[in-house]
């Protein structure tokens, strides 16, 4: 080995971790090894089945909406609140999925 590999491991052998300013939100991701990549990963997977869950939710209420807008249309409806409506249906999943993922990292 030579000296340089030498040094090198060294180094990473006596590394510290920088001392950054963490949020107090993100504080329990700062473990060692396993248990931070698996909390990372238990929390990414968490995130994902909320954005599917929040994008058939949407996608339904989009659904819903363009029929609103045919029967707005053909029926002499109020455009203005048909599409208020429907984009509250759109976007409240990924609001409510959101706010419910803050809340449970909060709770660790």
């Amino acid at each position: 080995m030579t000296d340089s590999a030498k040094s090198f491991e060294t180094a990473l052998e006596t590394a510290q971790p920088a001392a950054y300013p963490v949020s107090a939100e993100f504080e329990p991701a700062r473990t060692t090894g396993r248990q931070a990549s698996t909390g990372v990963i238990d929390e990414l997977l968490v995130a994902e089945v909320f954005l599917v869950q929040a994008t058939i939710e949407s996608v339904s209420a989009l659904g819903e909406g363009l029929q609103d807008v045919r029967t707005a249309l053909y029926g002499g409806g109020e455009m203005g609140e048909v599409l208020k409506r429907a984009q509250r249906g759109v976007f409240q999943p990924y609001r409510e999925r959101f706010q419910l993922f803050r809340d449970l990292k909060r709770k660790r």
